[in-house]
């Protein structure tokens, strides 16, 4: 059992599959490389920003904290909605 934080469906499309997923842009500056968590939607394909998660620094603690912290972030953005204020 995964201890994620749970992901509405999609405000666009409805969809209920929303999932998170881990990014490593190779475009981004040299300061800025590391792994990155955004959640989005499989079937229109809108999602978050990207969610900063670790700079791979060898220490799987620490990754899977940072890791953690980023999708609750994630989850937090994509779950808002303007009925909710």
């Amino acid at each position: 059992m995964s201890d994620d934080p749970v992901l509405k469906e999609c405000p666009f499309c409805g969809c209920t599959n929303t999932k998170f997923k881990l990014a490593c842009p190779p475009f981004m500056l040299k300061k800025w490389r590391g792994r990155y968590i955004f959640a989005g939607c499989p079937e229109c394909g809108v999602t978050t920003p990207l969610i900063f998660a670790d700079n791979k620094t060898g220490s799987p603690i620490l990754n899977a904290a940072g890791e953690k912290l980023a999708k609750a972030k994630a989850a937090k953005i994509w779950n808002r909605r303007t009925d909710d204020v």
